[in-house]
């Protein structure tokens, strides 16, 4: 009996139980929340913060007005633009998702609480009775309110305590399906882990990526839709914004179940510093960089362990035992990405480790055992030695996921370092880089920025943000080619570099992405501001050459020599202050160039007067043995060559009847050089190419017969070859993978493009399109010799056009005057076009696109245009005086 009122009260208490339980399951319903609606297709969701005055600091930086003038462009109408400010308000907690809508496109959908939904409400209500143009529709038993705005039509619907909206009706259709499912595929649910890292409070608002979808997401810009590498999970980030820098921070997820991704195959590897800053070139578009501290669990991670096929296929060329050598690996694995001929984007590979010497040996064997041809390819380059491995694709063989592409493969080594290309002529000029320290590691400008990055990572991407959107302008696809076209270029230059970074911590990975920018009033500087900068020299004689930027090897700056009626040398600092004064006697003939007489890394001054060689040094001084006198008095052209890059030092000069003598360092003349004589004057000067390691010197005659010529002068097996033609301008070599497919493209006066290989072959014959029956057309190289224009001039105009023949910009000033074109392409859309009417010395400046930046153009006799520190400048000459103008796009 005692035992009854204890199995009552547990009955009790079970029945209390189970009711609650089904009541709850059953009829009482989780409270909703705007995430629980978020679909799973979502690529990020952008959380507003508390803070306003942090996202209004945001809002007025020049980096979300570029954003909002080209990705955002839609949103920049009347009352699409005020419809968001009432709705970004903070006091409102607003919620954003971006999502793809289509192949090339991607919108949004914003989310409030109903209670904080009074503001837009009360403008759509107005914009409804405005236009009379409102309608509602019902959606799995859900009504959806569409009003036309700007052109788009605006959707809308309340969602229990919620209020949803887009300009893309179907998204809100899909936040919908959300809510009517059991939410168990909502993006919560997607990126689950990373909702659980801690954020920060009462700041701009987080970000929450699902990245795979971001790299689908990246896919919409461009053309050919290729699939980009998946970084890891998901990521949180916070915001901030702090002098010149937008900084998103947090913690990156990555399941260990997913072995694909980026971050997976650096997971447990500790973070390591940047050291390989100091072999980067400046001209790098895009660099990736992975920090290795365990080579051996690398290799595990890697592509080549899981693939026994390959490296069977390795050893098949040669018996390498490749743990071995990922064992010594370490500590960086960078690519860096940078602009290549026919703008097209070449890579260098540079890797670290402490058996480089095995890495070598092991390259050596491939490079031997795949050779194709009847001996390997080998080049002394300056103090390098570059071979080729003949596999397809090999480093990608090696190092995937973390490398790609690489079709061919170049290799050499500093120290312990091997860098590795798919072009030697892009390898060539990283080496020259290199060696000329300009670098990261030894550039103020990149210094600054990554000071403001991790200094420790496993994964980082650092961009120069400008120079790689405008290389990659030709990749976008019509929808977003058009938007970049049509937006001010200004607002893009002044993004400046940006890094995304990944260092391991625990389980996870610390997440640090920093953008520069350029203050919001420096964008788009107006003319008075930059005649503030302009710089004006005068002399006390008329300046009788053109302007010569040199570059002062100890300051790394700009300076300017130039040349007087009484034949004095004139230098100035970057500043425009006369550092020295030199009285050579005689008129300059053709050009200054700069040279490394002593192999010293310390530049000289190197010019041809009649009948004499000078190397002067920076104080003005000359360097001995020169002046060197030479017999040759009726000097046409000037070339100074370096085959190898060794500072052995040759001069070419040639006079107006066709003779070819060529001088050593000490000014002696050269056997097969004594003269050479082509028997006919040159259209241009005779110009030296290194192709497939082995050295050519091209001279053109004014006929059209081409002379090709090996260092001793004798002529190479096809030439001279006459094609039967009169040449107009210069000539461009388009760089093969054989000597068969290495054209040189020569352009005749009325109109007909040839190309001819290297083995004295013909290899087509193209007539181009006349516009009238006086047409002139020349070939104008770029000053890199990475592209050329085509000018076509008659009475009329004078029109350039690309090497595919599109219109680049047409010139009705100059009619059929004497012009002197120059084209300069400082890299990544930097492209600028200098059109001289020599005539009436006037100078129109234009950038890449055609537009003229000189409406009222330069009296100038002689005219150059420079890049420092990413500024562009024009220099000019007009009788006394010496101009350094900076120039405003």
């Amino acid at each position: 009996m005692k035992r009854t009122p204890f199995i009552f009260a547990l009955l009790l208490v079970v029945t209390i139980g189970l009711g609650l339980f089904l009541y709850y399951k059953f009829y009482s319903k989780e409270e909703l929340t705007i995430w629980d609606t978020i679909p799973s297709q979502t690529v990020l969701v952008f959380e507003v913060g508390e803070c306003e005055e942090c996202l209004g600091q945001i809002r007025s930086t020049s980096l979300l007005t570029t954003l909002r003038e080209s990705i955002f462009r839609e949103y920049g109408t009347a009352e699409s633009s005020k419809l968001i400010s009432n709705f970004l308000e903070t006091k409102n907690r607003p919620i954003i998702s971006l999502h793809i809508i289509k192949k090339d496109d991607f919108d949004f959908v914003f989310y409030l609480p109903i209670n904080k939904a009074t503001q837009v409400e009360l403008q759509l209500e107005a914009l409804g009775q405005e236009t009379k143009k409102k309608s509602q529709r019902e959606f799995n038993g859900i009504e959806i309110n569409e009003l036309p705005i700007d052109g788009r039509i605006f959707s809308w619907a309340f969602i229990d305590a919620i209020w949803v909206g887009s300009f893309t009706p179907f998204l809100v259709e899909d936040v919908i399906r959300t809510y009517k499912s059991d939410r168990s595929s909502n993006f919560k649910n997607l990126i689950r882990e990373a909702t659980v890292l801690p954020t920060v409070k009462n700041d701009a608002g987080n970000i929450y990526i699902n990245l795979k979808g971001f790299s689908d997401w990246l896919a919409v810009f461009s053309e050919n839709q290729s699939v980009l590498p998946v970084l890891g999970q998901a990521s949180v980030l916070d915001i901030k914004q702090r002098q010149g820098n937008l900084t998103l921070n947090g913690f990156s997820v990555t399941r260990n179940e997913d072995q694909s991704t980026i971050l997976s195959s650096v997971r447990g590897q500790t973070p390591v510093p940047f050291m390989l800053k100091n072999l980067i070139s400046n001209r790098s578009l895009l660099v990736t960089s992975y920090g290795i501290s365990d080579g051996s669990e690398l290799f595990k991670n890697t592509d080549l362990f899981k693939r026994k096929d390959i490296q069977d296929s390795i050893r098949s060329f040669s018996n390498i035992d490749v743990t071995s050598l990922f064992s010594g690996l370490g500590r960086e694995i960078v690519t860096c990405y940078l602009e290549s001929a026919g703008q097209s984007i070449a890579r260098v590979l540079l890797f670290s480790s402490s058996n480089s010497q095995d890495w070598l040996k092991s390259f050596d064997l491939l490079s031997k055992a795949s050779e194709k041809e009847d001996s390997i390819y080998l080049e002394r380059y300056s103090s390098y030695e570059i071979r080729q491995i003949e596999i397809d694709n090999l480093p990608e063989k090696l190092f995937k996921p973390l490398v790609n592409g690489f079709k061919q493969t170049y290799y050499t080594s500093i120290g312990n370092t091997i860098i590795l290309s798919d072009r030697v002529e892009e390898l060539r000029k990283f080496l020259d880089d290199i060696d000329k320290e300009e670098v990261w590691g030894k550039s103020i400008y990149y210094n600054q920025f990554l000071e403001s990055t991790l200094l420790e990572s496993n994964y980082s991407i650092y961009i120069n943000t400008s120079r790689a959107l405008a290389a990659i302008s030709d990749r976008l696809n019509a929808n977003w080619s058009k938007v970049y076209a049509s937006a001010n270029r200004n607002h893009f230059n002044a993004i400046g570099l940006g890094a995304i970074q990944f260092s391991h911590l625990n389980e996870n990975f610390y997440t640090n992405i920093s953008w520069s920018f350029s203050p919001k009033a420096e964008v788009g500087r107006n003319e008075q501001v930059e005649i503030r900068d302009r710089i004006q020299v005068n002399l006390d004689y008329a300046i009788t050459s053109k302007p010569f930027v040199v570059r002062n090897h100890a300051t790394k700056r700009d300076e300017y020599v130039l040349q007087d009626s009484l034949s004095v040398l004139h230098y100035f600092s970057s500043d425009g202050k006369r550092q020295w004064k030199n009285e050579i006697q005689n008129k300059l003939i053709r050009g200054i160039t700069q040279i490394d007489y002593l192999n010293n890394n310390k530049l000289q001054l190197f010019l041809v007067t009649a009948g004499k060689l000078h190397v002067i040094d920076r104080l003005g001084n000359y360097v001995n043995p020169f002046p060197v006198s030479i017999p040759q008095q009726n000097v046409e052209f000037v070339s100074v060559i370096d085959y190898d890059n060794s500072k052995k030092y040759r001069f070419l000069i040639s006079d107006k009847t066709g003779k070819l003598w060529m001088f050593d360092q000490e000014g002696k003349n050269l056997e097969g050089w004594k003269p050479k004589n082509i028997e006919g004057p040159l259209v241009t000067p005779p110009s030296h190419y290194r192709i497939r390691g082995k050295d050519f010197i091209l001279a053109v005659r004014q006929d059209g017969w081409v002379y090709l010529m090996n260092r001793r002068g004798e002529n190479i097996k096809g030439f001279p070859l006459n094609l039967d033609m009169r040449p107009g301008g210069t000539y461009f070599l388009e760089p093969g993978n054989t000597l068969a497919t290495s054209n040189f493209v020569i352009i005749s006066r009325d109109g007909i493009k040839v190309k001819v290989n290297v083995e004295g072959t013909i290899v087509s014959r193209e007539p181009l399109i006349r516009t009238s029956v006086d047409d002139q057309f020349s070939l104008i190289a770029e000053n890199s010799n990475r592209l050329y224009v085509i000018a076509r001039q008659n009475a009329k105009e004078l029109t350039l056009l690309n090497e595919s023949g599109k219109v680049i910009l047409v010139n009705e000033f100059v009619g059929k005057n004497v012009v002197d074109i120059q084209y300069y392409s400082f890299g990544s859309g930097n492209d600028y076009i200098v059109i001289s009417d020599k005539v009436q010395d006037l100078s129109y400046v234009y950038d890449g696109t055609g537009k003229l930046l000189t409406p009222v153009p330069l009296e100038s006799t002689g005219i150059v245009l420079k890049q420092e520190n990413q500024k562009t400048s024009v220099v000019f000459v007009n009788e006394k005086s010496l101009t350094i103008l900076p120039l405003v796009d």
